[in-house]
């Protein structure tokens, strides 16, 4: 399955603030739900590497996750098979950040793991996510000003 990424809206055929059972219509069953420490809920589809979180407080989606295995796009361009993806994503946003070993782009309402790693493309991850999901957290990201194969691991 294509996603492309529409920021703030959705992953593929799934929008954010949908319920769980507009998501199980279209995706069917999960392979496994779990709970996280806040509360909210995750539920995997291990066949389309994709992950899909509901908010404890409303029970929508608040992120969808997708690893280096799935055909995603952003913009016009192939997240995981364009070797400058994050060039180009990053400078598409204009003000990167990281946070917990993650690039947060704001602007493009994704959040990128794995791609400072060079040596494994595998372990590249990306998530879209809702608007205000990230406000809590936002004084503890770094600005990014070092270009990407040397970042700041700050």
């Amino acid at each position: 399955m294509k996603f492309e990424i529409d920021p703030y809206v959705r992953a593929g055929p799934i929008a954010l603030g949908m319920s769980q059972p507009d998501v199980q219509a279209i995706l069917g069953s999960p392979s496994r739900s779990s709970k996280a420490f806040n509360g909210d809920v995750n539920w995997t589809y291990d066949l389309l590497y994709l992950d899909v979180g509901f908010s404890k407080k409303n029970q929508a989606v608040h992120h969808i996750g997708l690893s280096g295995s799935a055909e995603v796009f952003v913009d016009g361009i192939d997240v995981f098979r364009d070797s400058s993806a994050m060039t180009k994503l990053m400078s598409r946003d204009g003000e990167p950040f990281k946070y917990v070993g993650f690039i947060v782009l704001l602007h493009l309402g994704i959040m990128l793991g794995g791609f400072d790693d060079d040596e494994d493309a595998s372990s590249r991850t990306i998530a879209a996510f809702s608007r205000g999901r990230w406000d809590e957290r936002q004084s503890k990201f770094v600005p990014l000003t070092s270009k990407p194969g040397a970042i700041d691991q700050t």
